[in-house]
């Protein structure tokens, strides 16, 4: 069987890291790896999750997610998008009521 290629896709392959072609999500393209984290079904992490825990290259990938910094999509089974930031400190300060415990003064 011959497959026809596009220009792209050669110079895309030479250019991937070695252990990418090893990779078990790459036989999972139907899931949703890099989409927006709102979009991605419980269902779908939790399998996303269960192909990382099996993938025999989980550490490379680990490995190129800490080296460029990836700050989005599903890598090595947790996604990469941070979550809004919203801790205690920055939280609005309200002026009703005691500053701490019950009827401070």
């Amino acid at each position: 069987m011959h497959h026809q290629t596009t220009t792209s896709q050669p110079a895309a392959r030479e250019t991937e890291p070695a252990w990418l072609a090893e990779a078990r999500c790459r036989d999972a393209a139907d899931l949703p790896w890099i989409a927006e984290p709102a979009t991605r079904s419980l269902d779908q992490r939790l399998e996303m999750a269960g192909i990382c825990l099996t993938c025999p290259v989980s550490h490379e990938c680990e490995r190129a997610a800490l080296e460029f910094e990836v700050t989005s999509g599903f890598w090595n089974g947790r996604d990469r998008t941070p979550l809004p930031h919203r801790c205690h400190a920055h939280a609005p300060q309200h002026d009703s009521g005691p500053e701490h415990g019950w009827g401070a003064a």
